[in-house]
């Protein structure tokens, strides 16, 4: 007999957040992620009943006033509490938590909340379940201050330090969220050294003081020297979802995006993707124009740095991709959706003497927010307007797609586009 699935709660608490107060939380996984919820927890009118990890050198630790139990004692500890029950998932798989979690509870009724979920329920809802709700709100600000610092001036000094040392001739090149993930794997796994980039423009670093003139010269110093670029476009409609869930579950970003946090998801996206679609200049000066629309980012990217007009290129919708070389740069430019029927093309680009296989895409399925990415999908309204936008006589999108990709996409998405 296969487990009784735990009660998915993410959205329920999110919109209803008293629905944990009163009741009982035990946290699975005592890494970073436990550490640092726990420890949130301990400041708020919640109860946690107990923390547990499935390694054994963990058990008996105390973290943040709590001892680390083995899986099967925190099991015991949160039955023998009174009142309603949740487990939150802090480790790296969700769903491989949920599994292993349901097995552990059967038959049980336990709410399951994960990473994502208690994260942004604690951000949204700190006044009401904080004891005090300005230290809260000044821990989450010192937590994204602190993430952004140490990831983002680590990646542009690595970027600038590739660049400038030219150790790096391949590099990927493109708007976020357009599945270069799945590209860079293919390259780690062929030994085959590559930069990954979104932006060669300043406007990408604005936030790095000190570094933004340096970035500026590095950025200039690759026109002085060819180099091969691989860029990639997708399906907006996905792409567009991706980037979404990217934003709102990076404390880096989402505290740029504050003025649309809302309990709303629905609210939210709409929101986001009127940021993308329309370039709503009011909000530049809070910095949240971050994301743009992919197919406006090959006009500001390759027409700014390495004059390159992509559009006025020929595209081969077929093969799913082409070659440009100018003065600057060679360029492969590809459809994610084609990927792998370009390999030999691509595989004789970049040398020739390598072969790229297909890796498994790391897909949104294995990131801390994959439960929420899934539900969120089945019920996220488009609105037609914004459909359109795309998929009714957009040239940029018929440059790169046929008539018959461009169906199937909206055949992906028909029950989340409002008719009217």
């Amino acid at each position: 007999m296969n487990p009784k699935p735990l009660s998915y709660v993410d959205f329920e608490i999110l919109n209803n957040p008293t629905l944990l107060m009163g009741g009982n939380i035990a946290i699975y996984g005592a890494g970073e992620r436990g550490t640092r919820i726990s420890g949130l927890l301990n400041n708020t009118k919640l109860n946690v009943v107990s923390l547990t990890d499935i390694d054994p050198n963990k058990w008996g630790r105390r973290i943040n006033h709590t001892v680390v139990l083995a899986p099967a004692d925190m099991r015991d500890a949160l039955l023998a509490a009174n009142g309603k029950r949740y487990v939150i998932s802090c480790i790296e798989n969700t769903d491989e938590c949920y599994e292993f979690l349901s097995a552990l509870f059967y038959g049980e009724d336990i709410g399951f909340i994960s990473y994502w979920g208690i994260d942004m329920c604690l951000y949204m809802h700190r006044e009401r379940l904080f004891h005090n709700a300005l230290a809260a709100s000044l821990q989450f600000e010192r937590d994204a201050a602190l993430d952004f610092i140490i990831y983002t001036r680590g990646e542009v000094l690595n970027r600038v330090e590739s660049v400038l040392k030219r150790t790096n001739e391949i590099w990927i090149y493109q708007p976020g969220k357009v599945g270069s993930t799945s590209l860079s794997r293919m390259l780690n796994a062929s030994g085959t050294p590559y930069l990954k980039i979104h932006s060669l423009l300043s406007s990408e670093y604005r936030f790095l003081g000190e570094l933004y003139p340096i970035w500026n010269q590095t950025a200039g110093t690759l026109q002085n020297g060819r180099i091969k670029l691989i860029s990639l476009v997708r399906n907006p409609l996905a792409r567009d979802y991706s980037a979404f869930w990217e934003v709102f579950v990076c404390g880096t970003q989402r505290r740029r995006y504050i003025p649309f946090l809302s309990a709303n998801l629905q609210e939210m996206y709409d929101s986001f993707v009127d940021i993308i679609v329309n370039q709503d200049k009011k909000y530049e000066d809070a910095h949240i124009a971050v994301w743009r629309e992919e197919f406006n980012w090959f006009d500001e990217e390759f027409k700014e740095c390495f004059d390159l007009d992509i559009y006025q290129q020929p595209f081969d919708q077929e093969k799913g991709y082409t070659i440009i070389h100018n003065e600057y740069v060679d360029l492969f430019l590809m459809k994610l959706e084609k990927l792998d029927s370009v390999l030999p093309a691509l595989n004789s680009f970049i040398g020739g003497n390598i072969h790229l296989n297909p890796q498994k895409a790391y897909s949104a399925s294995s990131k801390i927010y994959s439960m929420a990415y899934r539900a969120f999908h089945q019920k996220v309204k488009l609105k037609k307007t914004y459909v359109d936008h795309y998929f009714s006589g957009n040239k940029r999108v018929d440059h790169f797609y046929t008539k018959e990709e461009q169906e199937k996409f909206l055949d992906e998405w028909k029950d989340n586009i409002e008719l009217v």
